[in-house]
């Protein structure tokens, strides 16, 4: 059986891959692109497998192929923008049909705790701009990837998931909302 491994990344704060874009501001709006089989039940919205590293013997911190759960920074994008976006990913496979995407902030991400746990954050947010075209999809500058903490047991993560899904909401919030901050610690 392979040794799990557990996410070892760098700190959020500095760019971590080439271009225009630098790393993720709290304030910066994300989205999640959805297509049918992600948008209910919304439990399917952000996968255990993909943002903690379930089953990984290797972490991939290459820029556009960075490991964790892929979003889309909306700062330079219309809402039209995100719509192709998500029919284009839809297309990727036959069959699937794209419904658009929910938002956050990237502050609203690394503010959630689990209760109890104030001072642990559960999600970071890495810039992943992907520069070429590849098996991993399109040119996308605005690509970035969210990771939760390994350290979490299992009911934890479970617990984790359900804050992130709760968080990402279907209208695109403004940069200064404080709509995605948690309520409570």
């Amino acid at each position: 059986m392979p040794t799990p491994v557990v996410w070892v990344g760098p700190a959020e704060n500095p760019a971590l891959c080439p271009g225009p874009l630098a790393a993720v501001r709290d304030n910066e709006v994300i989205a999640r692109l959805l297509h049918e089989n992600t948008l209910e039940p919304a439990s399917s919205r952000f996968m255990r497998k993909e943002i903690f590293s379930v089953g990984l013997t290797s972490i991939d911190n290459q820029c556009g192929t960075k490991d964790g759960a892929s979003v889309d920074r909306c700062d330079n994008l219309s809402d039209d923008e995100v719509m192709r976006r998500s029919q284009a990913q839809a297309e990727r496979r036959p069959g699937r049909k794209a419904e658009g995407a929910y938002f956050a902030t990237a502050g609203g991400v690394r503010q959630l705790r689990l209760p109890g746990q104030p001072d642990a954050q559960i999600f970071r947010v890495y810039d992943d701009a992907r520069l070429v075209e590849d098996e991993f999809g399109p040119i996308n500058r605005e690509h970035a990837v969210v990771r939760g903490d390994d350290a979490l047991s299992r009911p934890q993560q479970s617990g984790a998931l359900a804050l992130i899904i709760s968080l990402f909401i279907p209208e695109r919030p403004s940069q200064n909302s404080q709509l995605n901050l948690p309520l409570a610690r």
